[in-house]
């Protein structure tokens, strides 16, 4: 009996993880074909040669390797989940490129990572053009993006060994990798159904709220998951005030950690009352978004319309989904620069918005002032604690290490952005929406900008900000550290 070298063993275990994934992504693309087939739209052809193509290629990878229990290791999660992220939205640009409706591929494999990414970021300048079959994907992947490609997977397997853990981590964002059991295949079946029945909630009260059974179900795809894209040209505004209310009360949530939500279905509330994260989240809202609404206060547009755009702009951007009620470009400075500042911190961390992440803001702001303090008293020993628990050493090194590359990648990317021919307000707009997964830009204050105009290769770079973001950052640099490799 020959025994497969343990480099074999992994790659074939990488192969039959992506062959789930695969089959998971066709049984998507197969729905979205439904739909087409349902509205009797002109895309059934495109999205039906899809899902074959995306099938047959998942069913060979699962005869190349198969096992019922998986034991993958912490080096092999994360290059799986780093693997992932790339062919899935590569298989995810098939309906587009066989429908014909987007002409580059460079535009096809932006707006297919923007979607995977829930990002929101849109090369298209007239979104209602595309038939019904091929929008209802573009919505699905944000979904199915936003609770996470892995995580899903990770709830239909059995994974052994310390990778279980590391692909649960690298797919869940934010330095909160909290269980809810000590099972990760039950903790990912868990998140699994809370996600999809606030999407079922959600979609339940938009229908209730006034709007189609099919934009319904595309809305709470893409509130649920913190991507906003829409079916419609005019985002949020297309809709009526009470279903505006409706996308800010369900915004809140997919902001909010996972695990956290658990707690409150369980009851759990004095766990809620101790979150620091939390109570941060709701104080930001309720505080920048008076902020902004005393700044864009005019008595033609009334206290409630004030309060309505300042709310949902202030609830969209924390939670980086991206929609839009208003043309934010036009409302004064201070209250477009505490919308960037929202763009780089983010909501909670384990939920499905993008950015830093609050709980980051929250261990850096301690830790400058313990390095503060220690300068006055230097035999003082200043331990950070995060509700009232002492938080290690590894987990701050972390942090630290996440926001420095953070700002790393957002200096070189604008940097060879404007070495590209863009502004340095492009630029910069451009890269903090894009690794921090927001979506929208204005540029120069005008009304929504879309990515269209930009060139090809700064598509390519906003692209892989968006991966890097998804991922935050350190799950792709681990890979290329040379100690990765060795045994």
């Amino acid at each position: 009996m020959t025994i497969r070298p343990e480099r074999n063993i992994r790659f074939l275990t990488i192969v039959h993880i992506i062959s789930i994934m695969l089959l998971l992504e066709a049984l998507l693309m197969a729905i979205s074909t439904g739909v087409a087939a349902i509205l009797g739209t002109e895309d059934i052809a495109a999205l039906a040669l899809s899902t074959s193509i995306t099938a047959a290629t998942g069913i060979i990878l699962r005869l190349i390797y198969f096992q019922k229990h998986i034991t993958l290791d912490k080096r092999t999660g994360y290059l799986a989940v780093a693997l992932i992220w790339i062919i899935v939205p590569v298989f995810g640009t098939l309906p587009f490129v066989f429908g014909g409706y987007i002409s580059s591929y460079t535009d096809i494999f932006f707006e297919t990572v923007s979607g995977f990414t829930t990002t929101g970021a849109t090369i298209l300048d007239q979104i209602e053009a595309l038939p019904k079959g091929i929008l209802f994907w573009r919505s699905i992947i944000q979904w199915i993006g936003g609770i996470g490609i892995v995580v899903v997977v990770v709830s239909l397997i059995q994974i052994e060994g310390g990778g279980a853990i590391s692909l649960f981590s690298a797919e869940m964002v934010g330095p909160d990798k909290g269980k809810i059991t000590p099972n990760t295949k039950a903790t990912g079946r868990i998140l699994v159904m809370i996600y999809s029945g606030l999407t079922l909630l959600c979609a339940l009260s938009y229908w209730i709220g006034g709007m189609s059974v099919y934009d319904a179900f595309c809305h709470s795809f893409t509130t649920v998951s913190s991507g906003g894209f829409s079916t419609k040209d005019a985002s949020a505004s297309a809709f009526s005030i009470p279903i505006q209310y409706l996308m800010m009360i369900f915004m809140i949530p997919a902001g909010t950690n996972f695990i956290l939500m658990y707690n409150i279905l369980k009851g759990r509330f004095s766990r809620v009352r101790r979150n620091e994260e939390f109570r941060l989240y709701l104080f930001i809202i309720i505080f920048v978004s008076l902020f902004v609404a005393a700044f864009i206060y005019t008595p033609t547009m009334g206290l409630e319309r004030t309060l309505r755009e300042a709310f949902f702009q202030v609830i969209s951007i924390i939670t980086t989904t991206g929609y839009t009620n208003a043309d934010y470009g036009f409302w004064a400075t201070p209250a477009v620069f505490m919308l960037f500042v929202l763009m780089f911190m983010g909501a909670m961390s384990g939920s499905t918005s993008g950015g830093l992440k609050l709980i980051r803001t929250i261990v850096l702001f301690k830790n400058s002032r313990n390095i503060t303090k220690a300068t006055l008293h230097n035999k003082a020993v200043l331990p950070l604690k995060i509700e009232k628990h002492i938080l290690p050493y590894s987990v701050i090194y972390n942090v630290l290490a996440v926001f420095l590359l953070y700002i790393a990648v957002f200096v070189v990317a604008t940097l060879l952005l404007i070495f590209f021919g863009l502004t340095f307000e492009e630029a910069l707009e451009g890269c903090l929406s894009c690794l921090g997964c927001v979506g929208p830009i204005y540029v120069q204050s005008e009304t929504y900008s879309t990515f269209s105009t930009f060139p090809d290769v700064a598509k390519w770079i906003f692209s892989a900000l968006m991966y890097l973001g998804r991922l935050e950052i350190i799950t792709v640099f681990a890979i290329f550290v040379p100690s990765f490799w060795k045994r």
